[in-house]
């Protein structure tokens, strides 16, 4: 059994202790831990994996990694390529606007012949991703409209990936 995710229910040896093969074993783990369940799951680590349901995992990667990467878990490249090339293109934007502003205002400096300024500096480079051309105020909400589309689509294809729960199941065991 070692290596296996079990779908119902571990077997505790003693109360206060889970083994996960005859060498490796968590000693003193309480028994509210122990019968803890996320989504019907023992919410705890059985067989050497932690046991998450495929969307909660397609949506997470997509939500704190990077948007589009649930979809890449899910091995549906496209869509997953879709809002990965959005966010980052509007993060190129706005890095390459703030950087301009950044760079224009130390020549500004230096032609002035004065001590280069780094708030100075850094309030131009903060002004200028922030104002300028029409686009600019779109960008951000459209990171922010990509990377929600993004964890919720992810979550969609992945209940379509997981197979079918009995009803209770586990609580009969």
């Amino acid at each position: 059994m070692d290596g296996v995710t079990m779908p119902g229910k571990g077997k505790l040896i003693r109360r206060d202790d889970i083994f996960l093969n005859n060498v490796a074993f968590w000693r003193n783990v309480p028994e509210t831990v122990w019968n803890y369940t996320i989504g019907g799951y023992q919410g705890i680590i059985i067989g050497g994996r932690w046991v998450m349901k495929t969307a909660i995992k397609a949506a997470l990667l997509s939500a704190l990694v990077f948007p589009g990467t649930g979809q890449m878990y899910l091995k549906r490249y496209v869509r997953g390529l879709i809002p990965m090339v959005l966010t980052l293109t509007g993060m190129g934007v706005l890095i390459v606007q703030a950087t301009v502003g950044a760079l224009q205002e130390l020549d500004k400096m230096q032609s002035q012949g004065g001590l280069v300024d780094l708030n100075a500096v850094a309030n131009r480079a903060a002004a200028s991703s922030a104002s300028g051309d029409w686009y600019s105020p779109l960008i951000v909400p459209m990171i922010v409209v990509c990377w929600l589309f993004s964890v919720i689509d992810a979550y969609m294809l992945g209940k379509g990936k997981e197979p079918p729960t009995a009803p209770n199941r586990a609580k009969g065991e």
